[in-house]
């Protein structure tokens, strides 16, 4: 493959004459090539924000909440996140509270806010805490080594929040 010929549809080579002539033969005028070459980075500038904007790990909780936010209302993931993901959730994670909540040195907290990520795989990539204690680092701990059902697309941020009930006396 000649890959000057292959660039040279977006990269035109100047002409002798006015304008110039692209690597498929086709003459434009400098006005004609500037809006050509305007419009082509417009389409990659796009293309590369969407493409970061959902290929690039979130560097906070915020950022990963409002992720979360937008997947699971996405139409296409839905039936996945309800029918799938949601069971999977409690089933797994209502078992690592438990543990986590028996373990007499840990302070229970009050609440849980955090967004995982989970891969195409089922694996869970990244944990975003709103708050970070000694209980949340057991919780991460079982999250992480849990397996969920793939989502169908891409990564899937899960962001969920609940209250965890105070210790009743004598427990």
């Amino acid at each position: 493959m000649d890959v000057s010929k292959l660039l040279g549809k977006f990269m035109p080579e100047p002409s002798l004459r006015s304008g110039f002539v692209t690597g498929d033969g086709k003459r434009y005028s400098t006005y004609q090539e500037s809006a050509r070459m305007f419009k082509c980075f417009q389409q990659v500038v796009f293309a590369m924000a969407f493409l970061a904007s959902s290929v690039c790990l979130a560097e906070t909780y915020e950022e990963a909440e409002k992720k979360s936010e937008a997947a699971s209302s996405n139409p296409a993931l839905l039936e996945w996140y309800q029918t799938k993901m949601q069971p999977a959730f409690r089933n797994t994670v209502g078992q690592i509270i438990g543990k986590c909540l028996n373990q007499p040195p840990l302070e229970r907290p009050a609440r849980v806010d955090l967004v995982f990520v989970v891969t195409t795989s089922g694996k869970v990539g990244a944990i975003y805490w709103k708050e970070k204690t000694p209980f949340f680092s057991c919780l991460g701990t079982g999250i992480q080594s849990a397996t969920f059902p793939p989502p169908p697309e891409t990564d899937f941020y899960f962001g969920v929040g609940f209250g965890i009930p105070a210790k009743k006396a004598g427990q």
